[in-house]
């Protein structure tokens, strides 16, 4: 097998090398056909082989010399390669032995990027401590309310789009993030399974299924979300009745977009709205039955903290998401969740933000910053506190953040001569000057000191407000203020999804 390979590919090869500056060693995968799972099985050859197989690549490697490390003949062992199927990918080989730890991505075609048969987007709304599936009900009506005008003026559209807000953790959000995440991943995995056995109208193609899964979750259901994927597999099996006959089809989950809404991704040690001494901390989350526990991160095996740190069981699963977006309060409106854990800021950090000149077309909006994917960070060992910030930075994000002040009742100081946003809107404007760019770069502890301050003091209900969180009529009474957010946000939803 491996020696029809190679002849099948030997004029290929020279054609490349002649073409490949001669002081340069590549890797070159190219995507053989598009597989919807994710992941590759990667098989180890000869070493002097110049082609290695993979189930559904072909690897070319354009340095003759290399040897030993790359293949073994006589063991070959099964090993995963983490590429993302519908991307090429340009390495070279010394970052090809450590790991693929700096990759450049050629541009993937709207279809590639999209998934080409992709019938069905579901988007999971996930409510979180103390909340029930009514929490996300206004967000809910505006996401189909944009996708209706998406409709509207698409008369091309054909997918269509599922909101679900989700009901197994009502009235059971105390018993820890691993319990909740754990019934989040099992309801998910029914919920598609049963829409898809109910729409008919929308078969298999080639005997598969391919659908898009997106998250939002607010507050402790975006913690939910992220254990949730861990349990969360690639590929489902759907099993239906033909002619008599049952037939086991394929589904494949392809990761969308996943969105937090003021989130404790750092949980809440050490980031209180008031400061508290660690030892009151460990009282509170006691309280708080083991749900508090993991939020004050007291028990010994600190699932916060690994949910930060650990690639494999957890960061991976979010990496595979198309795009990570996090909303969070600004200017001390948040007494859950303030600033710092809802954006993983942390005051020591220089992780680098992209932030470009905001225009006042959402008056609501301060800032949206932007992260880079970094690999090596990810894959780094340490697992050190200030690691857990600067790993989810190396996610890659788009971090909202949003002022609520004008929906919630409060007062300004009179001594105070520049308000939070005219020193944020400065500190801009001089960067903007300085680089003479529209989009400058922001340390994260620069973020961390400028949208903590405040020239007004109010009810600090941005928790609430801010998603319209609609849970009973009280609430949707008192946080309907709020709506604007919730419709921007459902726009950017389909916006993203479809366009």
């Amino acid at each position: 097998e491996i020696y029809y390979v190679f002849m099948k590919r030997i004029n290929q090869i020279s054609t490349l090398l002649s073409a490949v500056f001669s002081s340069s060693s590549f890797i070159y995968v190219r995507r053989h056909r598009l597989d919807q799972q994710v992941g590759a099985r990667f098989f180890r050859r000869s070493a002097n082989s110049n082609i290695c197989s993979i189930d559904h690549f072909e690897l070319f490697k354009m340095d003759p010399s290399n040897t030993s490390e790359d293949c073994d003949t006589e063991n070959p062992q099964k090993e995963e390669l983490n590429i993302d199927v519908t991307e090429r990918k340009e390495v070279s080989v010394n970052e090809w032995r450590g790991g693929l730890s700096s990759v450049r991505v050629s541009p993937k075609s709207s279809e590639e990027r999209h998934g080409p048969n992709i019938h069905t987007h579901y988007v999971f709304l996930v409510h979180g401590w103390l909340g029930n599936s009514k929490e996300f009900a206004y967000l809910e009506t505006s996401i189909n309310q944009a996708m209706e005008t998406h409709t509207r003026t698409d008369k091309s559209a054909t997918a269509r789009l599922v909101t679900h807000c989700t009901t197994e953790n009502n009235g059971r959000t105390t018993d820890g993030i691993a319990g909740g995440g754990t019934r989040l991943a099992v309801e998910i995995r029914k919920f598609i399974l049963d829409d898809l056995r109910e729409n008919d109208n929308f078969p298999a193609k080639d005997n598969e299924y391919n659908v898009g899964i997106s998250f939002v979750g607010n507050s402790l259901g975006g913690l939910y979300s992220r254990y949730a994927l861990s349990k969360i597999p690639t590929e489902i099996h759907l099993l239906l009745q033909e002619e008599g006959q049952s037939t086991k089809h394929p589904v494949f989950l392809h990761k969308e977009l996943f969105i937090t809404t003021v989130t404790p991704h750092l949980g809440v040690a050490s980031h209180t709205f008031f400061g508290v001494p660690r030892a009151l901390e460990h009282v509170i989350g006691r309280a708080l039955m083991k749900t508090g526990k993991d939020l004050f991160r007291i028990d010994k095996g600190d699932l916060i903290h690994q949910m930060c740190t650990n690639y494999e069981s957890y960061l991976k699963p979010l990496a595979k998401f198309r795009k990570r977006i996090a909303y969070i309060n600004a200017f001390q409106t948040d007494f859950q969740v303030p600033t710092s854990t809802a954006a993983f800021l942390d005051q020591h950090s220089t992780s680098s933000h992209s932030v470009p000149r905001q225009d006042d077309s959402h008056p609501f909006i301060v800032a949206v910053a932007n992260t880079v994917t970094n690999r090596e960070v990810l894959l780094m060992e340490e697992t050190e506190d200030h690691n857990m910030s600067l790993k989810l930075d190396a996610m890659g994000w788009e971090k909202v953040f949003v002022d609520v002040r004008q929906y919630i009742p409060g007062f300004t100081l009179p001594f105070i001569k520049k308000s939070s946003r005219e020193k944020w809107n400065e500190f801009i404007q001089s960067r903007v000057e300085q680089t003479g760019k529209d989009v400058i770069n922001v340390e994260s502890r620069e973020l961390y000191n400028l949208m903590k301050g405040s020239e007004k003091k109010q009810f600090p209900i941005g928790h609430q407000v801010m998603i319209a969180n609609s849970k009973n009529e009280a609430y949707e009474s008192f946080t309907k203020t709020g709506r604007p957010v919730m419709d921007h946000l459902g726009k950017q939803i389909v916006e993203t999804l479809f366009h």
